[in-house]
């Protein structure tokens, strides 16, 4: 089966993410923190379908960080706890 069209389409480096060129653009201080590696916790907050998801991953992939999602209107304690515990802190 085919890739759907969205996947085919969704942002796959920072240079391809439309807007926030004042945070994600070339030389800019958070561009240059997630080339080194050096990216702060960052909780993403907005509408579905804007991009957060797209955005972390791409952030995570590119300073070789991993990647933990918890979707806050749902994520439990225990899902926390989890992810704490797996991180190791």
């Amino acid at each position: 089966m085919a890739e759907p069209l969205a996947q085919r389409l969704r942002p796959r480096t920072l240079g391809q993410v439309w807007g926030q060129k004042h945070l994600l653009g070339e030389g800019c201080v958070f561009r240059r923190a997630i080339e080194s590696g050096t990216v702060p916790n960052m909780i993403f907050y907005g509408p579905p379908g804007v991009g957060k998801t797209t955005v972390a991953r791409i952030i995570a992939e590119q300073s070789g960080m991993r990647l933990h999602k918890l979707n806050g209107t749902s994520a439990s304690t225990g899902d926390i706890k989890a992810v704490l515990a797996e991180i190791g802190t």
